[in-house]
Formats: structure tokens, C-alpha cells, sequence
């Protein structure tokens, strides 16, 4: 099974989510909410119902709670790109910027 890594990015994203789900809701819930999103990246490799972000042919997604797991697939790894939330512009996060 091929190894699941983090750009920059999305360790940030990740670190954002946890401040916020901590800060309007509680630790309990953060720690939680993490540990779902974590899951559901480490569970990438072994999905077959994983599907093309249309305006970008490379990225692929997923969809956890309210957040999007962008990512890109290659023959040696899956690299998890960026986390969004459901609200924001998939496009303008995604679009025009080098994710590392």
C-alpha cells in the first residue's frame, strides 16, 4: 500500500482546524474531529470510490464531515495537498499555487 504524506499545507490546514473546532467547541471535539479527518486520509490508498477534482485533472478528493481532502496520487505515494472546508473556493485554494 503506498505511504500517506503531508504537504506544508496541509499540516497548516490541519493545525487550523484544530484551533477552531477547539476554540468554538471544545478539546474533546477537536481531538475528535482530527482523529476523523487522519482516518480518512490514511484510509486513501486502500478506496476505490476516490474521485477527480473536475478543473484540476491531478488533484482527487474526498469528502470528511465538513471538510475536503485534496490530494494527488503517484506511483510512489499519495500526497495529501490541502484540507477545506465544505464553504470555501476549492479553486482559489487550490488554483495557481504550488502546494508543498
Amino acid at each position: 500500500m503506498k505511504p500517506v504524506l503531508f504537504s506544508n499545507r496541509s499540516r497548516k490546514d490541519l493545525f487550523d482546524i484544530r484551533i477552531h473546532t477547539e476554540s468554538v467547541w471544545s478539546r474533546k471535539q477537536a481531538v475528535r474531529y482530527l482523529n476523523l479527518l487522519l482516518d480518512e486520509c490514511f484510509s486513501i490508498p486502500g478506496r476505490e470510490d476516490i474521485v477527480s477534482y473536475p478543473e484540476y485533472k491531478d488533484y482527487h478528493y474526498s469528502h470528511c464531515g465538513h471538510h475536503f481532502v485534496f490530494f494527488r496520487s503517484t506511483a510512489c505515494d499519495i500526497r495529501i495537498v490541502r484540507i477545506l472546508h465544505e464553504r470555501m473556493s476549492f479553486a482559489r485554494h487550490l488554483g495557481g499555487q504550488e502546494c508543498r
